[in-house]
């Protein structure tokens, strides 16, 4: 009986180890996938369909306005840059989050977000729209809301 409860956790502990490639990490539930620069996307994007793909990257850009904006969720993030991007290393390399690609919200004010500041919009006048529209009792997953 021990050995089929030890040789049980062996398996499973390999399992979800080998989950992970080399250059992701599990934190809090989310992918962290370092990859050398924003020109190679993570492999957890590659799953995702091209406007999603397109989003991520196109984020990057507006780092200073999305570091800005709260996610709006509790969590361990504490901006929307970080829900994209978790952080950016030293030597350059960059270390994707999977979190806002569970999150329709997450998505959807990242997309408004650099909408807005690219169209020159100021950072309090963008602030001010992303929690008129996000904040509340209403997230962006339910169905009462529509916000693509």
């Amino acid at each position: 009986m021990l050995k089929k409860a030890a040789l049980i956790i062996f398996t499973l502990t390999f399992f979800i180890l080998s989950a992970c490639s080399p250059n992701q990490q599990r934190l809090n539930g989310d992918i962290q996938e370092t990859t050398e620069s924003l020109r190679e996307i993570p492999t957890f994007l590659t799953r995702s369909d091209k406007d999603t793909r397109d989003t991520y990257k196109k984020l990057y850009e507006y780092e200073d306005v999305l570091k800005e904006i709260p996610t709006y969720e509790e969590g361990p993030y504490k901006n929307v840059f970080e829900t994209f991007f978790y952080k950016e290393n030293a030597d350059g390399t960059l270390v994707w989050n999977n979190h806002a690609l569970k999150s329709g919200e997450l998505l959807a004010i990242g997309r408004d977000a650099s909408n807005l500041a690219k169209s020159g919009t100021g950072l309090a006048d963008i602030q001010k729209q992303i929690e008129k529209k996000y904040s509340g009792e209403y997230g962006a997953d339910d169905p009462r809301r529509n916000f693509k």
